[in-house]
C-alpha cells in the first residue's frame, strides 16, 4: 500500500475545481482520496490524551479552507515529524498544521484549535518515492505552538532501540478500513505491540512489492485487525510515552502477517537532530 501516486494527484487538480464552491457534500471527495494509512480497529480518542498528535491539511487549490492529508507529532516548540511521503512534491505553502484537535476539520470550531502555517520542508536527503526508505521529514511551523495549552505537547523521541511486544499505540484521522470508505470525525487510536526489524523483515521476507530496509519497524498483530491504513501517514506510533515510530507504508490494511511499517525515530535519532539544527539556525539568519 503505496500511497501516494501520480493519479491521485491529478485526481485532486480536478476535484478541486468543485471544491472551490465550498459545498460541505463536495467536502468528502478529497479526503476519500488521500494519502497514507488510517486506523483500523479502534476507538475515539480522549480529550488530551494524545496532545502530541496533528493533523496536515493541504489548502484547496481554489477557494478557502483545506482537506485533511496526513498526521504528524509535534517534537518541540516550533517542529513536527512526519513522513517524507506526505510532504514530497509538494509546496510549502499548501501545507497547514493543526494541532490541539479531536476533530480535525477546518470547519469545525474547537476551543484549544491552534492552527500553524509550514515555513520550511526538511524531508530526509535520500528519500525514495518508489520503496518508502528513509521516509521521514520535519516541518517547521510559524508562529511556535503555545506553551499554555493543554491539548498542545510535545512527545520526546525515543533514541534506543524498542523491545520486542511493547505496548504501543498509533493514532490518526483515516477511513476506519480498506477498502471500506468511512472517515471518522474524532481522532482514532489503537494499541498495538511493537515489533522489531529483525522480526519485521522476517515477517515480510517473501513479500514482493516492497522490502523491510534498515530504518524501518513495525507494530501489529500477525492475525491482522487492529492496524493504520490510507490517511494516517505521518502519524506518531508511541511506546511507553516516547515517538517511536512514524506512520509509513504496508500491504493494505489490517491483513493477517501483514503489520504496519513504520520509520524507526531511534534510526533517525541523528538526522533528526541535525535537522533541527538547520532550521534553527536559518531562523537565527532571517532574524
Amino acid at each position: 500500500m503505496k500511497c501516494i501516486q501520480t493519479e491521485t494527484v491529478l485526481c485532486y487538480i480536478f476535484l478541486s475545481f468543485y471544491i472551490a464552491t465550498g459545498q460541505d457534500g463536495m467536502l468528502q471527495k478529497p479526503e476519500a482520496q488521500q494519502s497514507g494509512h488510517r486506523i483500523v480497529g479502534g476507538h475515539d480518542a480522549q480529550p488530551g490524551e494524545l496532545p502530541f498528535q496533528v493533523a496536515i491539511q493541504r489548502k484547496f487549490y481554489f477557494g478557502s479552507g483545506s482537506f485533511h492529508w496526513c498526521g504528524g507529532s509535534i517534537i518541540d516548540s516550533e517542529h513536527v515529524l512526519t513522513a517524507g511521503h506526505c510532504v514530497f512534491g509538494l509546496p510549502t505553502a499548501e501545507l497547514i498544521v493543526y494541532a490541539g484537535v479531536l476533530n480535525n476539520s477546518w470547519q469545525t470550531a474547537q476551543e484549544n484549535r491552534v492552527v500553524r502555517h509550514v515555513t520550511e520542508v526538511f524531508l530526509h536527503e535520500e528519500f525514495d518515492i518508489d520503496t518508502y526508505i528513509n521516509d521521514i521529514a520535519v516541518l517547521q511551523v510559524s508562529p511556535g505552538f503555545p506553551t499554555d495549552n493543554p491539548d498542545v505537547k510535545a512527545i520526546p523521541l525515543r533514541e534506543d532501540i524498542a523491545p520486542e511486544g511493547l505496548a504501543c499505540t498509533v493514532s490518526g484521522w483515516g477511513l476506519l478500513g480498506d477498502p471500506e470508505e468511512t472517515k471518522p470525525q474524532i481522532l482514532q487510536v489503537v494499541a498495538l505491540p511493537f515489533i522489531t526489524h529483525d522480526t519485521c523483515r522476517h515477517i515480510y521476507r517473501n513479500y514482493t512489492d516492497g522490502s523491510i530496509e534498515l530504518g524501518m519497524n513495525c507494530a501489529g498483530y500477525l492475525e491482522g485487525g487492529k492496524d493504520a491504513c490510507n490517511g494516517d501517514s505521518g502519524g506518531p506510533l508511541q511506546c511507553g510515552g516516547l515517538l517511536t515510530g512514524v506512520v509509513s507504508w504496508g500491504e493494505k490494511c489490517a491483513l493477517p502477517n501483514y503489520p504496519g511499517v513504520y520509520s524507526d525515530v531511534a534510526y533517525y535519532k541523528d538526522w533528526i537532530a541535525q535537522q533541527l539544527a538547520r532550521s534553527r539556525t536559518k531562523f537565527i539568519f532571517r532574524m
